[in-house]
């Protein structure tokens, strides 16, 4: 459905393509199948680490991996403390600049991720 709705989504070139397909495999294979939090947390260090150099997960443009591994992981990232987003940093921002995306905002509550000082 939101490949239909945007063809943006499917990347511009044959690496992006490659490049979304890996991360499509990696959700279906990995992140969808973490049955204890010990797991679930080396998905996230490995996307936290893959997000280090780049805004989205295949380079510098939005396309449908991050929207399905942001709809994966927003039931976990909207209860998080200040410390777990601190601790995934990398993930957190790539977080906040996907919500930002209109047709992700309709229907997710957005996250909190800066703190308001109170002093």
């Amino acid at each position: 459905m939101v490949r239909l709705k945007n063809r943006r989504l499917d990347g511009h070139t044959a690496l992006e393509k490659c490049l979304i397909q890996d991360w499509l495999t990696y959700c279906a294979t990995d992140l969808f199948h973490c049955p204890t939090f010990e797991t679930l947390n080396v998905c996230l260090q490995y996307i936290n680490k893959e997000l280090a150099h780049h805004s989205y997960l295949c380079g510098y443009t939005l396309n449908i991996a991050d929207v399905v591994v942001f709809l994966a992981l927003h039931p976990f990232i909207s209860n998080w403390s200040f410390l777990q987003k601190e601790q995934y940093m990398n993930i957190s921002r790539w977080f906040s600049a996907m919500q930002k995306d209109e047709s992700l905002r309709e229907t997710y509550a957005p996250v909190q991720f800066s703190r308001t000082l109170l002093y």
